[in-house]
């Protein structure tokens, strides 16, 4: 069975950065497991998941944007028009930053591959509350609305 997690601290937290404005993140790889981030998204049968990677290792520090790329049929329509999708264990270093959503849309990390139980490939994503973060994965193949944000990696 499937669920979301709250996750995050309401007090001295940063906002989320603008559509488009370059902001920087650091994580440790090392210390955010692929597999362990389905189990505490609350999947029942997270053993049976698959990584598919690629996978951060160690600590990195990169810049990054959240795109718009307008209503897009699929994932690949999605990487087309957004550019480089970050990986998808950088949803752990945003949300550590930006422990409080900002109540707008979705925010994608599609870089990385998880196959679920069925088969089916999926990303981990955020979505806000008024109050904490949501994070779930979400099927690749689905279409996605215009509202949808992706975290995408600027170039060096």
């Amino acid at each position: 069975m499937q669920r979301t997690k709250k996750t995050g601290s309401p007090l001295c937290s940063l906002p989320v950065p603008a559509d488009y404005e370059e902001f920087e993140l650091t994580i440790n790889g090392d210390k955010v497991d692929p597999l362990m981030m389905v189990r505490q998204d609350g999947y029942s049968n997270w053993e049976q998941w698959e990584f598919r990677g690629p996978r951060v290792y160690g600590i990195q520090t990169r810049r990054f944007k959240l795109v718009r790329p307008g209503h897009c049929r699929d994932l690949a329509g999605v990487r087309r028009k957004a550019g480089k999708l970050t990986d998808g264990q950088w949803r752990e270093a945003f949300r550590q930053k930006y422990p409080r959503p900002d109540g707008r849309d979705s925010i994608g990390f599609a870089g990385s591959e998880w196959v679920d139980s069925n088969g089916f490939f999926n990303f981990p994503y955020l979505c806000g509350g008024s109050v904490w973060w949501c994070s779930d994965f979400h099927w690749a193949p689905t279409g996605f609305h215009e509202g949808w944000r992706w975290l995408v990696e600027m170039g060096k």
